[in-house]
């Protein structure tokens, strides 16, 4: 009786692992895996080498369902795996990009700043050129009169 209890455990512990993980039995494999423990005990006793027998194809088809089980993991893995790989591939690409573009901004910032501190000399420069035609300017005002007269002849020069 504990023999059978305990062949009904292995067998009843095999099916509920793997359950939803094997192939869906059969008719007849269904009829064996639910069968009751008198019945059980009844094929035991019966015909050991039958329920044996039974019990040998049972696991061999769980071994089958577990090795196909396990070779799907192992594809299903290997896919993911490639998924990831081109993934960061993708992002490693993407983060080249963005620090070749960083790079092209920060060095086309410092041409700018360049260029404006350049004209900002030049304009200084222009600056004290303005202030000199601003003299001239007024020079030319305060002598154009003097010049008129001189021409006109009311002004002499002596």
């Amino acid at each position: 009786c504990t023999m059978a209890t305990t062949l009904r455990h292995i067998i009843n512990t095999t099916a509920n692992a793997t359950t939803g993980l094997i192939n869906q039995p059969n008719a007849q494999q269904q009829q064996q895996l639910i069968a009751s423990p008198a019945d059980i005990e009844k094929q035991v006793i019966v015909d050991p080498v039958a329920f044996l027998q039974t019990l040998e194809t049972n696991a061999s088809q769980c071994s089958e369902s577990l090795v196909h089980l396990i070779g799907s993991l192992r594809s299903s893995l290997h896919a993911i795996t490639a998924m990831s790989v081109q993934h960061m591939k993708v992002y490693e690409e993407a983060v080249q990009e963005m620090t070749n573009t960083v790079n092209m901004s920060v060095s086309s910032t410092n041409q700018l700043i360049s260029t404006c501190h350049t004209m900002s000399q030049a304009t200084a420069q222009m600056h004290q050129l303005a202030s000199q035609i601003r003299d001239i300017k007024r020079a030319l005002d305060v002598m154009e009169p003097l010049v008129q007269k001189l021409c006109a002849g009311k002004l002499h020069v002596g």
